[in-house]
């Protein structure tokens, strides 16, 4: 049932997972009541139906969400919860620190909204970290993530590391902060510490995990930027003029503004790289990263220049929004080829190119996104079987099709139709896939016996006392050899004989006594799995 209409909800946040649509309400400036909604965006009967999540705690924060991000399980949704506004002229109270809560979506309750009580992360160590936790991203692993807290001066990045126990149960899970801090010795011009961390992702280079992160920077918060503009303070003596002392007669001359940041092995023994040169009139957010690894997407919001006394473009108006992709690998060597002597002092330079401005797509966006790489598959089986479906074999088949070392026509033909040295191919290929989840909406939505909705089924998914696919080692609805779904992808579906007395199925079982022919009755649905052979993917 509908609870409010699109026009009464306040979306800071959106993720998906499923046919599900999870959207957080929040504004980091304005202070209000907020929820989590989820949204139904399977086809058919129930289509745009939206539920508020219960007793999320996120209804008593006073901003709402600002961030959100489901892990690649497609189970773990973890939020950020700030209880700082998010403002551009301090730093915020240290006393409230905000709180990042994880949830498991495998507990929801689709009917009533009900959800277990979510795991709080907790803070960082130092004692102040963790003021505004704003964006989550999600990293191939789901127990790993990465919060931006853009109030927490030099230190807004942390890791967020969950522990599960021997059931996947979340017990813990806890944030560490990164020092991304530059020291008055080693300023020349170029500030180059995060002022304002505002997103995050993770990238792998030659074997070695890299954090890349987004300064939001606001040059009326740099003190070295206000003390060029300080009036100073004056001496006068009667022999001479007299001296300026302080404010800007003594202070440093520095480039501020927008840039990125580079952590190596930020889950580790993180070490604050060094960033690329200060953007004069910009800060840089919304940060997302290719399916791949290897291109960077990001925006560049347009401010006013730090030369306050420049005319034209950032002087008298703002500079234009824009926004860049950067190639990782030449971003990442660049920063690596610095010293240590130097990397504090000088900003990353980058060669020719490793940064392009993207055409035609100029001012501010809501966020950047890049669409994952689906592996589409299909099953077919008779009516009045049960329909073993192979995951595993399915996906390794399409896999091999995209790597060109399989014919499309072979993929489709019958495993026992395939000679030997092609068998070997596919088997070969399928011992690299594992971790099979299906989507929590769907598998509670295909194994549903309650009257009412299996009226809407056509196909109904086998499931056990625990809830979970009934799984064998092969799809053969003959073998007997019981196994467990997340590492063999076997799965069986049942399809629903509809006996309505109403509806353009009615009387299926009328007609199978007549000797008709039933149309054919088709279903889609989302499964996750890790190709250990790919870990990009």
């Amino acid at each position: 049932m509908n609870e409010k209409t699109c026009c009464e909800i306040e979306p800071s946040s959106l993720v998906c997972s499923g046919h599900m649509l999870i959207i957080g309400e929040g504004r980091s400036y304005a202070p209000g009541a907020y929820r989590v909604l989820v949204m139904n965006t399977r086809p058919g009967a129930g289509y745009g139906d939206i539920i508020s999540l219960k007793g999320t705690g996120i209804e008593d924060s006073p901003y709402g969400v600002a961030g959100m991000a489901v892990g690649p399980d497609g189970n773990t949704l973890v939020v950020s919860v700030p209880i700082n506004p998010n403002s551009l002229m301090e730093l915020g109270d240290g006393n409230k620190r905000g709180d990042v809560l994880i949830f498991d979506l495998n507990t929801l309750n689709f009917d009533t909204g009900v959800i277990a009580k979510p795991i709080k992360a907790t803070l960082p160590t130092d004692g102040f970290s963790g003021k505004s936790p704003q964006t989550i991203t999600a990293t191939k692993d789901s127990n790993r993530y990465l919060v931006t807290n853009i109030m927490d001066l030099d230190r807004g990045l942390s890791t967020l590391t969950l522990t599960r126990d021997d059931t996947g149960k979340i017990t813990a899970a806890q944030m560490t902060a990164i020092n991304m801090y530059q020291g008055d010795s080693d300023l020349y011009i170029d500030r180059l510490n995060i002022q304002r961390a505002q997103s995050a992702v993770l990238v792998t280079v030659g074997g070695i995990e890299y954090a890349i992160v987004a300064d939001d920077n606001n040059l009326f918060m740099d003190p070295y930027w206000k003390a060029m503009y300080e009036m100073p303070n004056f001496i006068y003596t009667p022999d001479g003029p007299p001296i300026a002392l302080g404010g800007s007669a003594n202070a440093k001359k520095v480039n501020v503004g927008g840039k990125l940041g580079i952590i190596k092995d930020p889950f580790g023994a993180a070490q604050y790289l060094g960033a690329t040169i200060p953007l004069d009139g910009y800060s840089i957010v919304n940060l997302s990263l290719s399916e791949d690894g290897k291109v960077l997407l990001g925006q560049l919001n347009g401010g006013f220049s730090g030369k306050i006394s420049q005319t034209g473009a950032g002087g008298s108006y703002a500079f234009p929004s824009q926004s860049r992709v950067w190639d990782v690998e030449a971003l990442i060597k660049a920063a690596l080829e610095m010293t240590d002597e130097d990397r504090l002092t000088y900003h990353i330079g980058m060669p020719k190119n490793v940064d392009q401005l993207l055409k035609d797509n100029i001012g501010r966006v809501a966020g950047t996104y890049f669409d994952p790489s689906f592996v589409v598959v299909n099953a077919v089986g008779n009516m009045g079987d049960v329909i073993g479906v192979d995951l595993r074999d399915l996906a390794a088949r399409q896999l091999l099709i995209k790597e060109k070392k399989l014919d499309a026509a072979l993929a489709s033909t019958a495993w026992n139709k395939l000679d030997a040295a092609v068998q070997a191919i596919i088997k070969k290929r399928m011992a690299d896939l594992k971790d099979f989840t299906i989507s929590i909406d769907d598998k509670d939505f295909f194994s549903n016996m309650d009257v009412t909705t299996s009226a809407k089924q056509i196909m109904r998914l086998v499931v056990g006392k625990d809830k979970n696919p009934v799984s064998r080692t092969s799809a053969d609805p003959d073998c007997t050899t019981e196994a467990k779904f997340k590492e063999t992808g076997v799965l069986f579906f049942v399809p629903v004989i509809q006996d309505q007395t109403t509806g353009s199925l009615k009387d299926e079982s009328e007609k199978l006594r007549l000797g008709k022919t039933l149309a054919d009755k088709n279903i889609s649905f989302f499964f996750r799995y890790t190709d250990t052979a790919n870990p990009e993917s």
